[in-house]
């Protein structure tokens, strides 16, 4: 991302994926109650040998091998089927859970970015996949709403 474009990493070695092609957003649910390591903790307790990792990787890939086409509706089900993992893992807040099946039933796809949270209302960040920013969902949850978009160019400083 410094220095331009998306990189995929897996067992420490980084493969450079398309820039997205599809409108995202970026929706703050809050801080988080619970940290990464206590999720982490939490999540190994239950999952850690268990195939869902595999899953994991598959719905990754998905997202990997279609996240730089204009095919909205293939990110969007990559998207949900992470956040349904997500879920099962227990990851995603009760209110993050609603907050998400809202922007489905509204047309987009969506699911937390980071550790999420294993107590609490808030989940962190949200990216939602949608033709059209969830404003009027935000502004109902009272969550902070951002556009996001690729850069090919990578950080830069722009005029004084």
């Amino acid at each position: 991302s410094l220095h331009g474009g998306c990189v995929r990493f897996q067992d420490g070695v980084g493969e450079k994926v398309a820039l997205p092609s599809v409108p995202i957003f970026i929706v703050q649910t809050g801080t988080p109650d619970t940290t990464t390591g206590e999720c982490v903790t939490q999540v190994a307790g239950t999952f850690e040998t268990s195939g869902i990792w595999d899953d994991f990787e598959d719905v990754t890939r998905q997202m990997s091998d279609v996240i730089g086409s204009k095919d909205i509706e293939a990110m969007q089900g990559a998207i949900r089927q992470n956040h349904q993992l997500l879920t099962k893992i227990g990851v995603v807040p009760e209110r993050v859970q609603q907050f998400i099946r809202d922007v489905e039933q509204w047309g987009g796809a969506a699911k937390v970015c980071g550790a999420g949270a294993v107590s609490g209302d808030a989940g962190g960040i949200v990216m939602v996949i949608s033709e059209t920013p969830p404003v009027e969902l935000c502004q109902r949850y009272g969550y902070e709403l951002s556009a996001v978009r690729g850069d090919p160019l990578g950080v830069r400083i722009i005029g004084k």
